[in-house]
């Protein structure tokens, strides 16, 4: 992910140098500036044991940023600035100086930030719209809600998906939304409540396209050795 300069050195210029005048340029630098240059365009996450036990909430955001290849950093809840939020698991801060908590909110920024966010403006609302949708549903999950209030849910996604010209939510192309939805979708499974969906072609299509990413691929591959959620 890119980071500007504060320097008098003009974005235009930047775009035209060669890598080898980047390279000298950072290079020159004092280490202290090279390293808070490289400190500010950094995300930092915060989440619990640092995620190096599982992944939890923070997961589709690790996700989101292992798809653009970004850098960052996780920590405990605890080490977030005061005022982030009321719970700081996960918490996020952004190199723009963000720091926020809230799943949905942070998912949104970085769909901003990483321009994964769908472009089209019907597609951007539904997208924002799928996020809350996810977040519904983890809700509804943790609350206990009967078979029949979650079959609703399964037939309701498998239309929004069957929908999209291509297997993830949106279309081809994957989203915060996709990660957001996927992850609520391991809770389904963890609840034992997979059969809701046994005939969901759709969903059951999102959910191997998810898998097949890079970035999951990465997360999940067994010499990392961290779990998606708790066991």
């Amino acid at each position: 992910m890119g980071c500007a300069l504060s320097s008098p050195v003009s974005d235009a210029g930047i775009v035209a140098a060669s890598d080898d005048e980047l390279k000298k340029a950072v290079g020159d630098m004092p280490d202290d500036v090279r390293k808070k240059l490289a400190g500010s365009c950094k995300y930092t996450i915060y989440y619990h044991a640092a995620c190096t036990k599982f992944y939890g909430r923070a997961f589709p955001l690790v996700l989101c940023l292992e798809t653009v290849g970004a850098e960052y950093e996780c920590f405990e809840p605890g080490a977030a600035p005061e005022g982030t939020g009321f719970v700081c698991a996960p918490a996020i801060k952004s190199p723009s100086g963000a720091c926020i908590a809230q799943l949905p909110a942070q998912l949104l920024m970085l769909g901003e930030e990483l321009s994964m966010a769908p472009k089209d403006p019907v597609l951007r609302a539904k997208h924002c719209q799928l996020i809350l949708d996810a977040n519904d549903l983890l809700g509804e999950i943790f609350g206990g809600k009967d078979d029949e209030r979650l079959k609703k849910w399964m037939d309701y996604l498998e239309k929004t998906i069957t929908a999209t010209p291509g297997v993830f939510l949106v279309g081809d192309k994957v989203t915060p939304a996709d990660f957001f939805m996927y992850f609520t979708f391991l809770w389904v499974d963890k609840k034992e409540k997979k059969s809701l969906y046994e005939s969901c072609t759709g969903v059951k299509k999102f959910m191997a396209a998810v898998e097949n990413t890079p970035a999951y691929k990465k997360l999940m591959a067994p010499s990392v050795g961290i779990a998606a959620i708790p066991g």
